[in-house]
């Protein structure tokens, strides 16, 4: 009876322990099915924040863009008081927030794809390397190790950067030969590369595609300074004959006047080479870059009770003041605008503490009475 006694309870304890070996298996399974569950959920949850953020955001920008083809004088105040807020307080938006927006002019800027219309040895390839060279020279290189100072690129440089955007851009294969006499890079360039690719040789869609030009990761640029001197729009009635880019003299602040003007600064060598009526042009030009802080700020302040964020100017109060400074209103058109047609937009939009970023490119066709006439979306990114 011992020996029988001593099984059964072998056997029970066996069982026991089989029992608990079980339940420990069942509990780790149990804890991670409901562990994964869990993060499933939340993932879920969050994907679908995410999607209500994605549709607040169009929806806000879709708002935005209708409320900018209004008359830029009603425009301009309203979004500068919102602006101004934005730094207080989020906006209400559906059923989330409005947490940060910025509209930029950029009628004003670079257009590095004329490059994909203009031919070498033109005036207005002329004019590009000039305002090219001028904007990336007063831009200073961040030093490789501390210690050292800052120091802008090397004409050389700039130069051979300034080809090899050309050659990138523009439609042909063959090599640039133009001003600045850069040495450009075409495909048998990229193709030695690893990963090889191709030049592009169309407009480009994005700025950030400029990371791919040769060249240009070396040269350090501060991206920061890429994206407030450079754009990437189509030629429209706006963007002037010699330069790309005019500046709207009725949202842009005293700096950007004089710095757009002092920019368009071309030397007398390369004014000569311009000839004809070109050269006449930028005479011109090279008297209003010597004028620029005075123009900056008679235009920054010379009206009678401007209205908040937009001066008021049309052409003829434009052309009179030019005049009291002494300069020949003939070539205001080369360089100013009364209204803006493209605007780069940045808005972000919060739904249950999950954001949501816009950042778009947009055009806005505009008449004599600044009011647009339709919305065109050149580029959009929510993320």
């Amino acid at each position: 009876m011992k020996k029988l006694g001593s099984f059964s309870f072998k056997r029970r304890g066996l069982a026991l322990m089989v029992t608990l070996a079980v339940v420990l298996v069942l509990t780790v399974y149990m804890t991670e099915y409901f562990f994964a569950a869990g993060l499933e959920l939340r993932a879920m949850q969050s994907y679908q924040e995410s999607q209500r953020g994605r549709s607040l955001a169009a929806s806000g920008f879709k708002a935005l863009t209708m409320a900018m083809m209004m008359d830029e004088r009603e425009f301009w105040p309203l979004y500068q008081k919102m602006s101004q807020g934005m730094g207080l307080v989020a906006f209400p938006l559906g059923n989330g927030y409005l947490t940060a927006l910025e509209v930029i002019p950029q009628d004003g800027y670079y257009n590095l794809n004329r490059f994909a219309t203009v031919r070498g040895g033109t005036p207005q390839n002329i004019a590009l390397w000039n305002l090219f060279r001028n904007e990336l020279a007063e831009i200073n290189i961040p030093p490789k190790e501390k210690g050292n100072e800052a120091v802008p690129l090397p004409e050389q440089t700039i130069a051979d950067l300034f080809s090899a955007m050309n050659d990138w851009i523009d439609p042909d294969g063959l090599d640039y030969t133009g001003a600045g006499f850069g040495q450009g890079a075409e495909d048998s360039v990229y193709l030695l590369t690893a990963p090889e690719y191709r030049t592009r040789n169309a407009p480009l869609d994005r700025l950030e595609e400029i990371r791919l030009v040769r060249g240009f990761a070396e040269s350090r640029l501060p991206w920061k300074e890429v994206q407030s001197r450079f754009t990437l729009v189509e030629r429209s009635e706006l963007t002037g004959n010699l330069y790309p880019g005019v500046i709207c003299v009725n949202t842009a602040s005293r700096d950007e006047i004089a710095h757009f003007l002092k920019m368009r600064e071309m030397d007398s060598a390369s004014t000569n080479a311009l000839g004809g009526g070109f050269g006449a042009i930028q005479e011109e030009i090279n008297r209003y870059a010597r004028k620029a802080d005075d123009i900056a700020e008679a235009l920054a302040g010379n009206l009678e009770d401007p209205p908040e964020g937009f001066k008021g100017y049309d052409f003829s109060a434009l052309d009179t003041e030019l005049i009291r400074l002494g300069l020949n209103p003939g070539v205001t058109r080369q360089l100013f605008s009364v209204w803006n047609e493209y605007y780069r937009i940045r808005m972000r939009v919060e739904v249950n503490r999950v954001g949501v970023e816009v950042r778009a490119l947009v055009r806005i066709p505009r008449s004599q009475t600044r009011v647009g006439s339709a919305v065109e979306v050149l580029e959009y990114q929510a993320r």
